[in-house]
């Protein structure tokens, strides 16, 4: 009977009730009081709570260094592929064949 409301109270707080919602109702429905705060206490107890090991600001700062990273890594293939290739050249001279000046 107590694994019972044990039971109760997890589903009800995944479901987003809060705790003096949950324990009205089972107050109303018949449940001792004393019974209901061990319940609660051990519900508790047993929640594991994950927390992330990195704050928010670090996340941040590493989404920022990748995107950085990843841009200079880009930059560096395209302008080792300019030198062999002259792909500059090349798009310049396609965009005045479109007959925009280039200044």
């Amino acid at each position: 009977m107590y694994q019972e409301l044990l039971d109760y109270i997890k589903k009800t707080k995944t479901a987003g009730l809060a705790d003096e919602e949950i324990r009205a109702g089972l107050l109303k429905v018949g449940w001792p009081p004393a019974e209901i705060d061990q319940a609660f206490k051990k519900s508790t107890a047993s929640e594991v709570k994950i927390k992330f090991p990195l704050s928010k600001n670090w996340l941040i700062v590493i989404y920022i260094v990748g995107g950085l990273a990843l841009f200079a890594v880009s930059f560096g293939v395209l302008w080792y592929l300019d030198g062999r290739f002259d792909l500059v050249g090349k798009f310049l001279n396609l965009v005045e064949r479109w007959g925009v000046p280039i200044k």
